[in-house]
């Protein structure tokens, strides 16, 4: 009887010691799932947080090339404005001096008369 009482002890400790080894194993690789997991979660935020800081640098970039285009489109424009304006101001002043022209003609042959 203690024969077997020792043998019933013995196995006991094996099944409590094999058991206690799985529940360790079975909780380690939760925890090892859990931590890839956790990994692969800052990973993909670390991934977005880069794409986020790619788009603002574009965007800024972006801004800045327009408003380099708007400027230079302004500048062009006034550019234009100026010349069109001078060359309208010209075509009046000549017109103004043919009417004088004219006027000066009329009242020769006005004072020859």
């Amino acid at each position: 009887i203690s024969q077997l009482q020792y043998n019933m002890t013995q196995q006991s400790k094996t099944y409590n010691e094999t058991l206690s080894n799985m529940t360790i194993a079975h909780d380690k690789r939760i925890h090892d799932m859990q931590t890839q997991h956790h990994d692969q979660q800052v990973q993909t935020m670390n991934e977005a947080y880069e794409i986020e800081r790619n788009v603002q640098r574009d965007m800024e970039q972006l801004k800045k090339d327009v408003n380099v285009i708007i400027e230079d489109t302004n500048k062009k424009a006034q550019l234009e404005y100026e010349r069109v304006t001078k060359s309208a101001q010209e075509e009046v002043d000549r017109i103004v001096e043919d009417v004088d022209r004219q006027l000066l003609d009329k009242e020769k042959v006005i004072a020859e008369l």
